[in-house]
């Protein structure tokens, strides 16, 4: 007797000088429209907070606005450092060097006295978006 279950498969990346360049591609083509974000968010929240001034709103209401927009300000820089960081971490990377590329998930029969535990020793390596090698154990 047999059972189809879906197990997790790990994708694993041969490092090239051509993966290096993609990565470094799309982290800088994030940065920019990030970017394009803060510049927007700033612009934003300098309009309100003179807007709110000219009407003569409260102290309080100013203060309390300016730290819910300066709180906004901060998870934008926390992102663009995520950013950065991710950026420093493709630099480093030496080629041939294989690195964690995400999972998917994949049928798999299972029937009795078949082992369960090299159920999640299932990787597929890539190099350059090609299937290199296939491991199962």
């Amino acid at each position: 007797m047999t059972i189809t279950i879906f197990r997790e498969i790990t994708l694993r990346q041969i490092v090239t000088g051509q993966s290096k360049d993609i990565s470094l591609r799309q982290l800088h083509d994030q940065l920019t429209e990030l970017m394009k974000e803060i510049d927007g968010f700033e612009e934003e929240k300098n309009k309100m907070l003179a807007g709110f001034a000219l009407r003569g709103g409260d102290g309080s209401q100013a203060e309390n606005l300016r730290k819910q927009l300066d709180g906004e300000s901060q998870r934008f820089f926390r992102r663009k450092d995520e950013i950065m960081r991710r950026i420093g971490e493709v630099q480093e990377l030496r080629e041939g060097e294989e690195i964690a590329a995400g999972s998917l998930e994949g049928p798999w029969e299972l029937k009795v006295g078949d082992d369960f535990t090299a159920l999640g020793r299932a990787q597929i390596v890539l190099k350059d978006g090609v299937v290199a090698e296939i491991r199962t154990d």
